[in-house]
C-alpha cells in the first residue's frame, strides 16, 4: 500500500480496511506459527471509562495553558513544566514581593516556578489549600 496513490481520503480508507482485514484473517504471520492473529482474539469487554470531570481552581487564580515545548507564560515571563501538562491549564494566584511563584493543578499544589532557572521545582506531597476547597463555577 505505501506505494499506491489514491484519489480521496475516503478510497485510502476503504482500500485499508481491506488490507487490515485481509491482514488479520488471511495473512500468516511468523510470530504466530505462521498462523493468522484472528483465532488467538479474544473479545475482552471492559466497562467504559467516564472522562474525569472538568478541573475546579480556587478563587483569585491566573490560569494559562501550557503551550508547545512545556512552555507556562505568566505576564512576560516564560517557564519550563513538564510536558504531561501540555495544553491543560496551569494556574497561580498572584505573588507578593519575594513570595514563590505556586503552581496549581485543579486543587493540586505542584510547586513553585524558579525565577532563575525558569522551570517548575516539583513538590513530593500535593497539597490543597487549608480554607481554600474550590468550588465548582
Amino acid at each position: 500500500m505505501k506505494r499506491e496513490t489514491f484519489t480521496s481520503f475516503e478510497e485510502c480508507a476503504e482500500r485499508f480496511a481491506a488490507w487490515q482485514t485481509t491482514d488479520i484473517t488471511v495473512r500468516p504471520h511468523e510470530a504466530l506459527g505462521l498462523q493468522p492473529p484472528i483465532p488467538r482474539y479474544r473479545f475482552r469487554s471492559r466497562a467504559f471509562v467516564e472522562p474525569p470531570p472538568p478541573l475546579v481552581y480556587a478563587e483569585g487564580l491566573e490560569i494559562r495553558r501550557v503551550q508547545n515545548g512545556g512552555v507556562l507564560q505568566f505576564r512576560d515571563e516564560r517557564y519550563r513544566v513538564p510536558p504531561a501538562f501540555l495544553y491543560r491549564g496551569l494556574g497561580r494566584p498572584q505573588p507578593g514581593p519575594g513570595d514563590p511563584i505556586v503552581v496549581w493543578f485543579g486543587p493540586r499544589r505542584l510547586g513553585d516556578l524558579d525565577p532563575q532557572t525558569k522551570k517548575l521545582v516539583r513538590r513530593r506531597e500535593p497539597t490543597i489549600p487549608p480554607g481554600n476547597t474550590p468550588q465548582p463555577k
